[in-house]
């Protein structure tokens, strides 16, 4: 499915991305005048509904285009939901990444705009596996997540990194500096959110103006074909 909006508007609503012989589900936000698009996936199933609202609030506010997306079918969905069999299957993840990534990329709306990548959790691996093969991603942002599952992959990723974790995540801190310390790129960087609320949305908010920092930085030139 193409996406088609008027000259001078905006758009937002849900769209269909191919990925090879199924369709995934995403929400694109595309404000007027956007400077770049970043893709969303919080988690495999695309579910977490109140930390993307978060992200996307603070994208939009840099002029930044969101398509947020799941990577599982619904046909794919319940077997996941019981055993979680799918959260670190890199290379099928790594599949849903970048036919996101193509999808954008033909999209005439989308397809001048620098792309960055945006992931948290068990799709934050995959994320920077798809960001080591796709020269188009302009700029990654990774929120926890269990970063060594990118293996190899991480020395080969070329676009700046920023790697967000929790100020209370002790155990996540030890990773995420080895994870830096393999990264390709001199300018990525370890960044820690403040979660002083007890609630996770506190920390939502600000790991998500982290990244829309980082994106409004990095995201500033026209994007290689993927």
């Amino acid at each position: 499915m193409l996406l088609r909006t008027r000259a001078g508007t905006g758009s937002n609503g849900v769209t269909s991305i191919a990925a090879g012989p199924v369709k995934l589900t995403g929400a694109l936000d595309l404000p007027i005048g956007a400077r770049g698009v970043v893709l969303v996936s919080i988690d495999v199933c695309g579910s977490a509904e109140p930390w993307s609202t978060v992200w996307m609030q603070e994208l939009r506010g840099r002029e930044l285009a969101v398509l947020c997306f799941g990577f599982l079918t619904p046909c794919e969905r319940p077997g996941h939901e019981q055993s979680g069999y799918l959260g670190f299957d890199i290379p099928f993840l790594r599949k849903r990444w970048l036919a996101a990534t193509r999808w954008a990329l033909a999209q005439s709306p989308l397809q001048r705009l620098p792309l960055g990548y945006l992931a948290s959790g068990a799709v934050a691996a995959a994320a920077l596996s798809s960001a080591a093969r796709a020269p188009a991603v302009r700029a990654v942002v990774c929120a926890d997540g269990r970063l060594e599952f990118a293996g190899p992959d991480l020395e080969v990723v070329r676009a700046p990194t920023l790697l967000i974790l929790s100020r209370n995540d002790h155990a996540a801190a030890a990773n995420h500096e080895r994870a830096l310390a393999r990264l390709g790129k001199s300018t990525s960087r370890l960044a820690v959110a403040n979660d002083v609320a007890s609630e996770g949305m506190s920390l939502a908010r600000s790991a998500a103006r982290l990244a829309a920092v980082w994106f409004e930085r990095h995201l500033g030139s026209s994007p290689e074909s993927i």
